[in-house]
């Protein structure tokens, strides 16, 4: 009996769609600074100087006012001012004046705004530069050793974006929180943070909704 040649196995050549897709290999420096339509931060000098011209200007001439009335007072002459003193339009101007000073010293005492920031793989360090009001910038390095933890937050379940809160130890063992990154895109978020994790491992934490 006569025996057909057996016909070769037809083989195909593999394609880029029978490969399996690979994440992208994430570069070894990450580093976020935000658009001009978010940043904000610090406010210059001279806006401070005028707020404080504006503190000072009507508490001094009220001042002036009762000094000039108790020295009166002392020597027995009319009282030239007293009718000032007891004015609504100056103590109305006056308790705003307080109101405006304790907005002041609050403001001029608030966290400071951190408007840039790098991950660096290669020195195992983040950096940051931060803004006080009425102060000058300053940058400031985090060794990975120090942070404790590196958390992304989502501000509403429907925002497409969110930001990083970390918390590390600073001087003298202190414990220190910093906001970094104003709209961060979730997709470039969630690429980052898996990066992140691969280095300082658990201390990454997973998403967090601040939604109620």
């Amino acid at each position: 009996m006569m025996r057909h040649p057996s016909t070769p196995p037809v083989t195909r050549a593999a394609t880029a769609a029978d490969t399996p897709a690979t994440p992208p290999v994430h570069p070894p420096l990450w580093h976020h600074q935000p658009s001009e339509l978010f940043s904000s931060g610090g406010s210059s000098l001279g806006t401070v100087a005028f707020y404080f011209v504006l503190l000072v200007t009507l508490p001094v001439y009220a001042l002036v006012l009762l000094a000039i009335t108790l020295f009166e007072a002392a020597k027995g002459l009319p009282l030239t001012y007293a009718e000032t003193l007891t004015d609504p339009l100056l103590l109305g101007p006056l308790f705003g004046t307080a109101c405006l000073a304790a907005c002041i010293f609050w403001w001029l005492g608030s966290e400071p705004w951190v408007h840039d920031f790098s991950f660096d793989e290669t020195q195992q360090r983040l950096t940051y530069s931060e803004t006080r009001p009425a102060r000058k910038p300053r940058q400031v390095q985090v060794a990975f050793s120090d942070i404790y933890s590196i958390t992304p937050y989502q501000m509403r379940e429907y925002e497409k974006f969110g930001h990083y809160q970390v918390t590390y130890k600073g001087p003298k063992g202190k414990t220190i929180q910093r906001r970094l990154g104003t709209h961060i895109p979730l997709v470039e978020m969630e690429a980052h943070s898996a990066w992140l994790r691969g280095m300082i491992g658990k201390r990454m934490s997973e998403l967090i909704s601040l939604e109620l």
